[in-house]
């Protein structure tokens, strides 16, 4: 066969290999890159989709924020506010806020508010009680001792919904908390749809096992490591899955979102086009390099070496040879070129690198110095020049590097730079090293010393460790402290035991540091923690760190009451190690006791004290009214009846401090109400149609507020029931006590009487009754001031008096 029939035949058999070839290399990247590709956006509108039902989280979760922390709504839970129900909890608000339900509850677990709103029917919704009780399931009815706010997604009767729960604070943020506030949002189709332009978006709970094939495949697919799963549907359909997590952390609901495969086909398409074109053109090719072959080879072939030639003689690799034509002679011309630009460009990059390692040698951050035979310094980079304080031309081929270093440190020096003993061992060698700067500081240094290939030179580069010894210096001396304290001070592990042990846990337990190293302490200290092992381990593990009181057998077998500090820290290898700090506390124990047994004691006889001085006043009350009995005078009787009436209100305190668990506070709204109650029956008030209201909170007083306060509203009351309903058939009476600011209270009490007579100044006036109420007043320091625009109203602002407290 000629070589024109060789020709065309060699060329149709590299054509139609390059065109099989390329089909096959296509189908593999082409087909692996859709598939990649396809994969990646179904990643990125899954994550879309999470990122908008996190905002939808993050709206509802501001919402509730504004609601829970609002004056209005901290009111209304508190019983304070009924008009909130009516002017804020409208239908338009489920609208505005774009959310399901509310629910209000206190403390205690109370529904105050709950209300669902169907916001297609608008009409409102009963929200049930397997609801209420699947909220409470979730931790999300929050109280005083876990008023943190909590927000995600929980499933109530198979139903999705994103909630967000917040303590009901005050529009400033602060508390305490009265309660809870609830919002939620139902995962429904409509909500789902709205999360995603691209695709349909589905869900399905976790331990739903009747749930459709797919999600049951991706779930067994889903985990901690593989948060999102992507699966081809059909030819035609592809979907995401991604687990969403519960309020509580658990996996609860597996997303779905179901797109069209529309890169898949877009590449098939693609590769089938990609493949007929060059059918085409290989066809056309070969026609033409057929025809340039017959011409034009040989004289190209000729032009090409003679010009390569010329090249090689000259040495000039900036020229070039002739490219002639559009085929595989060009194609020969042009790499030949091209090789003569790589070699000409590997030239200036050869340049360039030594330009590029100048600069690292400069900009490193590191002080470096090369070094030559003899030690003496070649070249220095600026960090050298910066750490020494000597100009780079005072030290360049002008000093050894022997100048340097500290006398005590030159044998260490010459040693490790001997250029043939390193050039042997061919690794880099490292030491610790001080060298001395201009100014006479010496400066601690880690060296690296390595030899410069095919040079008779070295490379060295220094890391000032200055400060990182000091650190090693101050750790040793607080090693030493350490161990030489008073306290009992171990570390241990789990997997290895008892690790260290002070002087003090030698003294305290008796054990020697060799007889405990590696011994499982609990068990070496027959250890009894109050509350039990559990809870100590579930305590550290979730906290770090554990506080408390633990009981300690000695080596001697006596046992010790310990104030005990243990914190759980990782080494540097991520080891988990308990620092155990311990204290004897046993004889403040044994002294703790003796004196809450002499606290009873006093106790019991503070009791009796009480019970015999109420006794005592009893039988002077009593005393009065039969010496009332004898008197005739209305005026004296009266008299009487009002002596005795102050004496039964102080007897009356002593039978509340006698009754009361605490000895040292009196409930003011028990003590107040069995005052009025004894003064409504000696005045017949029942008979009159006179009524009491006592509006008093729960406080508590100790007896030396109580007194002065219970003389007080007996003298203003005693007043109301004598002369402010003299020409009237019915009338009340209020006492009312609030807590103000700064810690001041008022005091009101009032009636609804024929009111205070004018011309009389209650602050200077003879009755023997308003005298005793401004001399208490002042007993309190507080203030006192009159209104009879409605009858008659005493106000009384005090502040509690700080007395000893009682031992």
């Amino acid at each position: 066969m000629k070589l024109r029939g060789k020709t065309l035949v060699l060329m149709a058999v590299i054509i139609l290999s390059l065109t099989v070839s390329f089909f096959i290399i296509s189908e593999l990247i082409f087909v692996g890159s859709s598939s990649e590709s396809e994969n990646s956006y179904t990643k990125l509108v899954l994550n879309n989709t999470l990122n908008s039902l996190n905002n939808s989280l993050e709206s509802l979760n501001n919402s509730a924020n504004d609601w829970s922390s609002w004056d209005d709504a901290y009111y209304y839970v508190n019983g304070d506010n009924p008009n909130f129900l009516n002017k804020t909890l409208v239908n338009d608000a489920f609208l505005k806020l774009n959310i399901d339900f509310i629910l209000f509850a206190n403390n205690d677990g109370k529904i105050i508010y709950a209300e669902a709103y169907n916001k297609t029917s608008q009409k409102e919704i009963q929200i049930s009680s397997n609801m209420t009780q699947s909220l409470k399931n979730n931790g999300l009815m929050l109280n005083t001792s876990n008023n943190k706010s909590l927000s995600g997604i929980i499933l109530i009767n198979g139903i999705p919904m994103i909630v967000v729960s917040n303590p009901v604070l005050k529009s400033n943020g602060e508390g305490p908390s009265h309660g809870t506030l609830i919002m939620g949002r139902f995962l429904n189709q409509d909500m789902l749809s709205s999360l995603s332009n691209s695709g349909l978006v589905s869900v399905q709970p976790v331990n739903d096992t009747d749930a459709p094939s797919d999600f049951l495949n991706a779930m067994s697919h889903l985990s901690n490591e593989t948060p999102v799963y992507v699966t081809n549907l059909s030819h035609d359909s592809v979907a995401g899955y991604s687990v969403l997590k519960g309020v509580n952390g658990s996996s609860d609901l597996v997303l779905k979102v179901e797109l069209p495969r529309f890169i898949n086909n877009d590449y098939e398409n693609a590769i089938f086009y990609l493949i007929l074109s060059l059918i085409i053109m290989g066809l056309l090719a070969a026609m033409f390099i057929t025809y340039y072959l017959d011409k034009n080879v040989l004289y190209r072939l000729d032009q090409i070496i003679e010009s390569i030639t010329g090249i090689g003689k000259k040495n000039d690799l900036s020229k070039r040879v002739p490219v002639l034509g559009n085929d595989e002679v060009a194609d020969l011309s042009t790499s030949v070129n091209n090789m003569l630009g790589s070699l000409q460009e590997s030239n200036s990059n050869l340049e360039k690198s030594e330009e590029r390692y100048r600069m690292i040698f400069e900009n490193t951050g590191t002080a470096m110095v090369i070094i030559g035979k003899g030690m003496v310094i070649n070249l220095v980079n600026d960090e050298f020049e910066k750490m020494t304080g000597f100009l780079k031309g005072e030290i360049e081929n002008k000093k050894n590097l022997l100048d340097f270093v500290v006398k005590d440190h030159l044998d260490k020096i010459e040693n490790h730079h001997s250029f043939n003993e390193f050039k042997d061992k061919n690794t880099l060698n490292s030491y610790e090293v001080q060298l001395k700067t201009k100014n006479g500081d010496i400066k601690d240094l880690f060296a690296t010393f390595g030899f410069i290939p095919e040079a008779k030179q070295a490379l060295i580069s220094f890391i000032d460790v200055t400060d990182r010894k000091k650190a090693e210096e101050n750790l040793k001396r607080h090693a030493a402290l350490l161990d030489i304290s008073y306290e009992a001070i171990f570390s241990w592990s789990f997997e290895e035991g008892i690790l260290s042990w002070n002087q003090g846990a030698e003294r305290l337990y008796g054990y020697s540091k060799e007889e405990v190293i590696g011994k499982i302490s609990h068990e070496l200290l027959k250890t009894k923690h109050p509350q039990g092992w559990d809870d100590f381990m579930e305590k550290l593990d979730k906290y770090d760190m554990w506080t408390g009181e633990l009981i300690h057998t000695t080596k001697n077998g006596e046992e010790l009451i310990m104030e005990s500090r243990q914190q759980l820290i990782q080494d540097s290898h991520g080891k988990n190690i308990v620092i155990e700090t311990n204290r004897d506390i046993t004889e403040r124990k044994k002294s703790e006791d003796k004196i809450k047994a002499s606290l009873k004691e006093k106790e019991v006889l503070l009791r009796e004290i009480h019970h015999r001085v109420k006794n005592n006043l009893q039988i002077i009350s009593t005393l009065l009214q039969l010496q009332a009995d004898e008197i005739t005078d209305h005026n004296t009787l009266e008299n009487y009846r009002e002596s005795e009436n102050r004496i039964q209100s102080i007897a009356l305190i002593h039978e509340k401090m006698y009754q009361s668990r605490d000895i040292s506070n009196i409930d003011f709204t028990s003590y107040i109400k069995s005052l009025i109650n004894d003064l409504m029956y000696s005045y017949d008030a029942d008979s009159r149609n006179i009524k009491s209201v006592i509006d008093t909170g729960n406080f508590l007083f100790s007896i030396e507020t109580v007194q002065p306060l219970g003389l007080i509203v007996n003298e203003i009351i005693s007043n109301s029931l004598k002369y402010a309903f003299k020409d009237k058939n019915e009338g009340t009476i209020l006492v009312k006590l609030q807590k103000m600011h700064f810690n001041n209270f008022k005091l009101t009490v009032s009636d609804n009487g024929m009111g205070f007579p004018e011309n009389i100044d209650f602050r200077n006036t003879s009755s023997l009754g308003l005298q005793l109420v401004n001399e208490l007043v002042k007993q309190l320091e507080g203030n006192i001031e009159l209104n009879i625009d409605n009858g008659t109203e005493f106000v009384i602002v005090f502040k509690e008096p700080e007395y000893k407290k009682r031992i």
